[in-house]
């Protein structure tokens, strides 16, 4: 017992009790061993159960806080008294506020709050069976089980920092009030700073992309809409490359419609130097080629 007697860490410890739970072959894993035989006449099995009723594992985890501006640290320590050595590193108003959210948040210990969070789901080896009857565990499943845990407690740190600046009291109506306290000014700016990624139904947009990209838009779009009427007319009123213009528009779907219906039956046309050519009055299109 005296590897769990730590002044220097976070020590918790994890029981577990497998119950009647079976495997189809042998356990080593010293978190999972089981290797006592359990046959079932009935149909013809062996199985395996726990060698013993519980098992423990325990963790030991340790904190530092170290000050960027003169590169002074705590030692690796417990999270309290990591918490009582920051005011030792010569830090600003700003850095003991921001390492308090942090250490703050080891006020149930890291790996024993994924066990807190997760308590039907805490074991990875549920998984892989069914009622009483695994499907088998590998001989390193306990770093299984501890990676996971560890995982669990980041990102649930990672939850309880950014909830510092949460106003959310959805839920708690008329039951819950929310009460902003008189703090300084340097807990009110890290509050007002915090980045959140919003998972909610708003989208942040840049109003001036979106401006420029409807201005621009509309300017092409007029340009392309009068281009052409705007040369035709420079190219008439100076007399120049006036054949350009007629290339131009005798290429254009209309126009390569009116050749096609001319060289069926003679028709007169009428505006043949605007846009769209129209036949004359006294022709209609139920009557070509009859």
């Amino acid at each position: 017992m005296a590897d769990l007697n730590r002044t220097d860490a976070d020590v918790t410890m994890f029981l577990l009790n497998q119950n009647s739970m079976k495997h189809p072959n042998p356990v080593n894993d010293p978190y999972f061993s089981a290797h006592r035989r359990a046959d079932i006449d009935t149909r013809n099995l062996t199985l395996y159960t726990a060698d013993a009723l519980t098992s423990a594992i325990a963790c030991a985890e340790q904190f530092q806080i170290r000050n960027d501006h003169n590169n002074a640290t705590t030692p690796m320590t417990s999270s309290v008294v990591a918490w009582w050595a920051t005011v030792t590193l010569g830090m600003s108003e700003a850095q003991l506020a921001t390492a308090y959210r942090l250490l703050a948040t080891t006020d149930i210990v890291l790996m024993g709050r994924s066990i807190t969070i997760l308590p039907g789901d805490a074991l990875l080896a549920s998984q892989r069976a069914y009622s009483t009857l695994s499907t088998g565990l590998p001989d390193d499943q306990w770093q299984i089980e501890l990676r996971g845990w560890f995982e669990e407690a980041l990102a649930s740190t990672q939850f309880e920092v950014m909830a510092y600046a949460s106003k959310s009291i959805d839920g708690l109506s008329p039951y819950g009030q929310l009460i902003i306290p008189n703090i300084s000014s340097v807990w009110e700016a890290m509050c007002n700073q915090q980045i959140m990624r919003n998972t909610g139904g708003f989208q942040s947009f840049s109003v001036l992309g979106i401006s420029l990209i409807l201005a621009l838009g509309a300017c092409i779009y007029m340009v392309n809409w009068f281009l052409e009427t705007i040369v035709t007319a420079i190219r008439k009123k100076r007399r120049r490359n006036e054949a350009k213009s007629a290339e131009w528009r005798m290429d254009m779907m209309l126009y390569q419609q009116c050749i096609a219906f001319a060289a069926v039956k003679h028709i007169r046309w009428e505006k043949t130097d605007s846009e769209v050519p129209i036949t004359s009055k006294d022709v209609s299109f139920s009557r070509i080629g009859s």
